[in-house]
C-alpha cells in the first residue's frame, strides 16, 4: 500500500515517472519527432561540457546523455560521451546502460566486453564502500540482463556485505523470472541467506509466472513463502495478473487463499496493510461487495483499540479506491457517500477529485464542478501543510483532466505556496520536484518551470528541469523557447536531455 510519508509528496492519481529513460525496458514504436533525438542529445552534450564549478552536475548530465544515446542506438556516440565522465561511479553506470542496450540490439559480445571493462573499473571504488557495493549490485543486474547469469552470480558472491549480496541475488532472480527462466530463478532465490529477501524473490517469481499465465506454477512458488504477510501479498498479486484476471472465479478463489494467509499474520499493522491490498485486488476483480467486506475487517484487526495512523491511512486509501470505482461505474451518489466516510481529509479530497473526473467522463459536467467545489472545501480545512499540499495537487490534476485550465493553474499555485511554508528542505525539495512534474504533464509548463526554479538544491533543480522537459515530447517548442531565453549550460543540458528522453520510444 502507498504511504504519504513525511518526506514523500505523492501524486494521488497519474504518475509521470514513466517519462524518465530509466524505465525503458522493452521495444516500442518511435514517437513523432524521434528523428530529432541525435541532434538534441548532441546539443545537450555540448552544453554539459560547458558546465563549470560543479563536476558532479556535469558528470550526471553526461551519464544521462550517454544512456539516452545508447537507448537511441547511437552506441559509438554513447561511448564517446561516457569517456568524458570523470566520476568512476557515474562512468561505469553509463557503461552498464550502454551494454544492456547493446545486448538488447543483438550484440551480446560487445555488451559482455563492456561490462568486463566496467567491472574492472568498479574495483577503484573500494575506498568508498557504499558506492562500491551499489556498483557491484548494479553490475550483477546488468550481467543478468544481457544473459550472463553465471557472471552475475559470480559478481554477486564477491560482495562482502551480506545485505548487498542478498539484494544482488534477489535482483538476479527477478531478472531471470522476467525472462521466463523460472527454474533458474528459483535456484538463485534458494541461495539467498536472508529469509525475508528470499521471500521477496519468490514473490517476484510467482508474479512473473502468473503474468505468463502459469497459474499452477505461480501458486506452487507462493506456497514456498513462509512469511504470511508476504504470502498474502503474493497471492493477491497473482490474482490480479492479467491472464489470471480473465478467469474471475479463479481470481476470487486465490483472493480467498490470500485472506486465509492474513489470518496467520501476527503484527496488527501488517495485517491491516495486507487487508488493504486484498481490498484493492477485489476491486480489480470487480467484486465491490468483497471489497467492502474486506475493508471492514481492517478496524476489526485492532479489537476495539484505537486504530494507529498507518492503518487509518490504509483504510482511507481503499475507501478512496472504492469511491472512485463506484463513480466510474456511474453510481455517483454512492461514490460521494463512500468518500464522505473517509476519515483522512487529504484522501477524502483526492477521492472527490477523482469522482469529479469520472463524472465529467460520463458527461455530467455540472455534477463534476459541484464535486470539485466540495473537494476544495475539504482541502481548505486542512491545517497540516504536508497533507494540504497533496490534496490541492490532486484537485489541480482533476481540474486539468476536466479541461478547466485556469482552475488547474490556480490550484497548482496554491499547492506550491503550501509546500513553500515548510521549513523542512528535504520535504520541500521532493514536493516541488513532484509538483513540477505533474504540472508539466497536465499542460502547465510555464508553472512547472516556475516551480522547478524554486528548488534550492542545484542537483534537484536540474533533475526537475529534466523531468518537466520529458513530459513535453508532443510540444517541444515550449522547451526550446524556454532554453533560448536562458541558455545557462546546466539548464540547457538537462532540459535538452529530458526532451530527448521524452521523444525516445517507450520500452
Amino acid at each position: 500500500m502507498i504511504r504519504m510519508a513525511r518526506h514523500q509528496f505523492i501524486s494521488l492519481s497519474v504518475s509521470l515517472a514513466v517519462m524518465l529513460s530509466a524505465g525503458l525496458v522493452s521495444a516500442a514504436e518511435s514517437r513523432p519527432g524521434s528523428q530529432d533525438v541525435p541532434s538534441l542529445l548532441q546539443e545537450a552534450k555540448d552544453a554539459a561540457r560547458a558546465i563549470a564549478g560543479d563536476a558532479y552536475l556535469r558528470d550526471t548530465a553526461l551519464r544521462g546523455i550517454a544512456g539516452a544515446q545508447a537507448e537511441d542506438g547511437q552506441f559509438d556516440a554513447a561511448l564517446d560521451t561516457a569517456a568524458l565522465i570523470a566520476d568512476d561511479y557515474l562512468r561505469t553506470g553509463a557503461w552498464r546502460q550502454i551494454a544492456v542496450a547493446r545486448a538488447r540490439a543483438g550484440d551480446r559480445g560487445a555488451a559482455g566486453k563492456l561490462l568486463d571493462k566496467a567491472l574492472q573499473e568498479v574495483a577503484s571504488l573500494k575506498n568508498v564502500p557504499l558506492r562500491h557495493v551499489e556498483a557491484l549490485i548494479a553490475m550483477a543486474e546488468a550481467q543478468a540482463q544481457i544473459g550472463d547469469v553465471p557472471g552475475a552470480l559470480k559478481t554477486a558472491m564477491t560482495i562482502e556485505v551480506l545485505p548487498g549480496r542478498v539484494e544482488a541475488l534477489r535482483n538476479i532472480a527477478l531478472i531471470q523470472a522476467k525472462g521466463g527462466d523460472f527454474k533458474g530463478a528459483t535456484e538463485t532465490a534458494g541461495a539467498i541467506a536472508d529469509e525475508k529477501i528470499k521471500a521477496q524473490a519468490l514473490r517476484g517469481i510467482a508474479v512473473a509466472r502468473a503474468e505468463k499465465g502459469d497459474r499452477d506454477g505461480a501458486l506452487q512458488t507462493a506456497a514456498g513463502i513462509r512469511d504470511p504477510y508476504l504470502k498474502a501479498g503474493t497471492l493477491r498479486r497473482i490474482a490480479v495478473a492479467p491472464p489470471i484476471l480473465k478467469d474471475r472465479a479463479a481470481a476470487l478463489d486465490i483472493l480467498k487463499q490470500a485472506l486465509d494467509s492474513v489470518g496467520a499474520i501476527q503484527g496488527e499493522n501488517e495485517k491491516a496493510d495486507a487487508l488493504g491490498g486484498i481490498t484493492m485486488a477485489f476491486l480489480a476483480v470487480g467484486d465491490l461487495k468483497g471489497a467492502f467486506r474486506t475493508v471492514d475487517l481492517i478496524e476489526g484487526v485492532f479489537a476495539g483499540k484505537p486504530i494507529p495512523e498507518g492503518a487509518m491511512t490504509t483504510r482511507a486509501e481503499v475507501l478512496r479506491a472504492i469511491a472512485v470505482a463506484q463513480a466510474q461505474a456511474g453510481d455517483s451518489p454512492r461514490a460521494l457517500q463512500t468518500a464522505g466516510s473517509i476519515a483522512i481529509p487529504y484522501m477524502q479530497a483526492s477521492a472527490l477529485a477523482e469522482i469529479a473526473v469520472a463524472q465529467v467522463e460520463r458527461g455530467d459536467r455540472i455534477a463534476a464542478e459541484a464535486t470539485l467545489r466540495k473537494a476544495m472545501q475539504v482541502s481548505s480545512a486542512i491545517r497540516e501543510f504536508a497533507a494540504k499540499a497533496p490534496a490541492l495537487l490532486g484537485i489541480a490534476q482533476a481540474y486539468a483532466k476536466v479541461g478547466d485550465r485556469a482552475a488547474a493553474t490556480r490550484t497548482f499555485r496554491q499547492a506550491r505556496q503550501t509546500v513553500r511554508v515548510s521549513d523542512d528542505e528535504r520535504y520541500k525539495t521532493d514536493a516541488l520536484i513532484d509538483l513540477a512534474m505533474v504540472q508539466s504533464g497536465a499542460g502547465d509548463f510555464s508553472g512547472a518551470v516556475e516551480t522547478a526554479d524554486g528548488i534550492r538544491d542545484v542537483h534537484a533543480r536540474a533533475h526537475a528541469w529534466r523531468v518537466i522537459s520529458a513530459a513535453q515530447g508532443g510540444n517541444r517548442e515550449q522547451v526550446l523557447s524556454w532554453i533560448a531565453r536562458d541558455s545557462a549550460p546546466a539548464r540547457k543540458a538537462y532540459a535538452l536531455l529530458g526532451l530527448a528522453e521524452g521523444l525516445l520510444p517507450r520500452r
